[in-house]
């Protein structure tokens, strides 16, 4: 639900009430197989070099082939400014276990999220500016301010 956009200079985000995501269907299964695989890499390589507009969103997308009565493939791209690895891993597992509980006609085995990520985002803001943040920030500071050099062997030597 989120967008972002500059304003004066600086980023915001916008995160609007509801999300609505376009997911078109494209049915393949009229075609000879290699025609229908063709086409689908074809619409996959389209869909990944589509440009993004983080100002208007979403930023994220969705399309399926039909290639068959009992076979259809699903591509969800999102932005990097909303993903990664390990919130990739979580979507896969998530939209997994609904689309089981879905199929099998039970209802969604996710719990209710007792926070969202504007909470966590506006706790995070209110720690980084508190002492311990500031307490915290210097002992790393001291830390690393001389790292030991690791003895690696290597092709060439470091700079």
């Amino acid at each position: 639900r989120t967008t972002f956009e500059v304003v004066d200079g600086v980023p915001q985000q916008r995160i609007a009430a509801t999300l609505r995501v376009p997911l078109p269907m494209e049915d393949l299964s009229g075609l000879p197989a290699a025609d229908r695989e063709a086409q689908r890499t074809a619409g996959l390589y389209m869909e990944a070099r589509r440009p993004w507009s983080l100002s208007e969103g979403p930023v994220i997308r969705a399309r399926v082939w039909r290639l068959d009565a009992n076979d259809h493939q699903l591509i969800v791209l999102m932005h990097h400014i909303v993903s990664d690895g390990w919130s990739q891993g979580l979507f896969v597992r998530e939209l997994a276990a609904l689309y089981d509980a879905y199929s099998h006609g039970r209802p969604s085995p996710l719990p209710e999220l007792p926070i969202q990520y504007s909470d966590f985002a506006v706790w995070q803001r209110q720690w980084a500016s508190s002492p311990e943040f500031d307490r915290q920030m210097e002992y790393w500071k001291a830390a690393l301010q001389d790292p030991p050099v690791l003895q690696l062997p290597a092709v060439r030597s470091a700079p």
